[in-house]
């Protein structure tokens, strides 16, 4: 089973603020919404930094009853939902992970025990739902999603305004069911377990994707993401780059004088030549050695017995 998680998409403003945004229907009037799939390639400019996995884990969600939660059925009271759009423009910093506090998580709703985005995901046969703050085990990545599906492909979403005109919605509960391989979670497992090889991604390429476009996500698998992230840090515009780069050629040049001390030190430990010492203080051990008669014949090893014998 290949776990996946949610890439945000970007609402393309002309006359407002553009921003990211998990769906369309957080978009502001008149803005064109621009899926995860359709951003994909952009780097960080034109909405391509929605897609990385910081710009998903920073994008706005919605508020009701003091606590950020996903939608409106995720409140105690539905009419006091106030939307993502909302809390953009507002100076409460709700995302999915943490709720206006660096140590407090955002939390999300329940069926069951199992953890949604919303309500609608819940099967209907007698299923209970239990609002955001109920369940403290459902944060961002134990909350299961739905996908836009295209060419074959899931791409995480939360909602069927999460896709782009391109892509069919499947809910979370019925991807659930379609056995087609795919897990589809609100955000990374907080601790994954790395194989030694990970499975390549096979995401179709979109017209605006490039071979070395994006960072996974919807389009590569959790696992797979923190090869590309790694990959891909050496040429974001990250200011910590420049902190890494630093560090490593210190670390070369650091090496290069400890082997120059090192061979320096060699050096000076060889006798060196004195041009006043003679012949006769040089040691002889010549006169130690005793005459000794040697046969030129005795010197021949076993082969060259061996070749004479014949």
């Amino acid at each position: 089973m290949t776990r996946r998680s949610v890439q945000a998409g970007f609402c393309e403003a002309q006359s407002a603020a553009s921003h990211c945004a998990l769906e369309g229907a957080d978009c502001t009037p008149g803005s064109t919404w621009l899926s995860s799939r359709q951003i994909q390639g952009r780097g960080n400019s034109h909405g391509g930094v929605c897609a990385t996995r910081a710009g998903t884990e920073d994008t706005a969600v919605g508020f009701c009853s003091g606590r950020c939660v996903s939608d409106s059925t995720a409140c105690q009271d539905s009419s006091e939902f106030i939307t993502a759009l909302s809390v953009y423009d507002s100076d409460r910093e709700c995302t999915i992970k943490l709720d206006n506090d660096p140590q407090k998580a955002t939390l999300f709703g329940s069926c069951d025990g199992e953890c949604f985005w919303s309500k609608d995901d819940c099967a209907s046969n007698g299923s209970t739902w239990s609002v955001a703050g109920a369940n403290p085990s459902c944060t961002c990545e134990n909350v299961r999603v739905g996908a836009c599906i295209n060419e074959g492909f899931h791409w995480c979403a939360v909602s069927p305004t999460s896709c782009d005109d391109g892509s069919q919605w499947i809910s979370a509960k019925d991807l659930m069911a379609s056995g087609d391989g795919v897990e589809c979670y609100l955000c990374r497992d907080l601790n994954p377990v790395v194989p030694d090889n990970p499975p390549p991604s096979s995401a179709p390429v979109t017209q605006n994707d490039s071979p070395t476009g994006g960072n996974g996500g919807g389009g590569v698998d959790d696992t797979s993401e923190d090869i590309a992230g790694l990959k891909s840090s050496c040429n974001s515009d990250d200011p910590n780059a420049g902190l890494i780069v630093g560090c490593v050629l210190g670390g070369v040049v650091g090496i290069c004088v400890i082997v120059f001390a090192v061979l320096m030190l060699r050096r000076s430990s060889k006798p060196r030549y004195n041009p006043n010492k003679t012949v006769s203080d040089i040691p002889t051990s010549t006169e130690h050695v005793a005459a000794q008669h040697v046969d030129p014949s005795e010197d021949l090893s076993d082969d060259e017995e061996s070749v004479t014998g014949v």
